[in-house]
């Protein structure tokens, strides 16, 4: 294993626009295994893969949500590896308090669409689509900004 270490601003790093993961083996892989290590170490919901250091275009989401099964509500997660995503945004306009593993403690209203639709590569390299809505599209949206350079930080109003 690399060793892999979450990144804390300030560090340029975390405003670099990462580059497309050409060869899809073991070593990547293991980086995305110590990735969602570390995401649930730190408990969050999303990490980025510049945010541990790599200079890829990687992200993993951990999204928890509550749906009933039998007529009981029950804890289930999203759970997924996104490659190379690209990201089309659509649905109504919402804000809500976002947080980020790499600023500890920092909140912020964060302009974001209610849905998007993700074309990504899994793990094997297989094209996937999908569409999301609500807190999971907002964290896909979140971790999408991190993999162009891009923080919640730079939606907050400037002073």
């Amino acid at each position: 294993m690399s060793a892999l270490k979450l990144i804390v601003a300030p560090d340029d790093r975390l405003s670099i626009k990462t580059e497309p993961v050409q060869f899809f083996n073991k070593e990547l892989k293991d980086e995305v295994s110590e990735m969602a290590a570390i995401m649930q170490k730190e408990k969050g919901v999303g990490l980025a893969a510049n945010q541990v250091g790599l200079n890829k275009s990687i992200f993993v989401i951990d999204v928890p949500y509550l749906e009933s099964q039998d007529g009981k509500l029950c804890k289930s997660y999203i759970r997924r590896t996104m490659i190379n995503p690209a990201l089309e945004l659509s649905g109504s306009d919402i804000s809500i308090g976002e947080g980020c593993l790499s600023y500890p403690g920092k909140i912020i209203n964060v302009p974001r669409k209610s849905s998007c639709q993700v074309t990504y590569q899994n793990l094997f390299g297989q094209f996937v689509v999908e569409e999301f809505s609500g807190i999971v599209a907002i964290v896909v949206q979140h971790e999408f900004d991190h993999l162009l350079g891009k923080t919640f930080i730079d939606y907050e109003p400037k002073s």
